[in-house]
């Protein structure tokens, strides 16, 4: 089997991240902790495909299909990486 591109994994986060396609795992209402400023911004969602982000913000409804999982987080910190 041979390993995808970077173009490749760049478009199919971009299908997830623009509602094209449906992410593996969506995280909903964490607590996002920014690495870069130690902000901690409230209510965020997250979608992961495979083991990469597509989508961080306020609603990630729109990256849910039948095969999602779909992890409620409220109240817990999420740190990429």
């Amino acid at each position: 089997m041979e390993a995808k591109g970077l173009s490749e994994i760049s478009r199919g986060l971009v299908d997830v991240a623009m509602g094209r396609a449906y992410a593996d795992i969506v995280i909903r209402k964490g607590r996002w902790v920014c690495v870069q400023s130690g902000e901690i911004i409230n209510d965020i969602d997250v979608a992961v495909v495979g083991e990469r982000i597509a989508y961080v913000g306020p609603d990630a409804s729109h990256t849910v299909g039948p095969q999602t999982q779909v992890i409620e987080a409220q109240g817990r910190h999420l740190v990429p990486g």
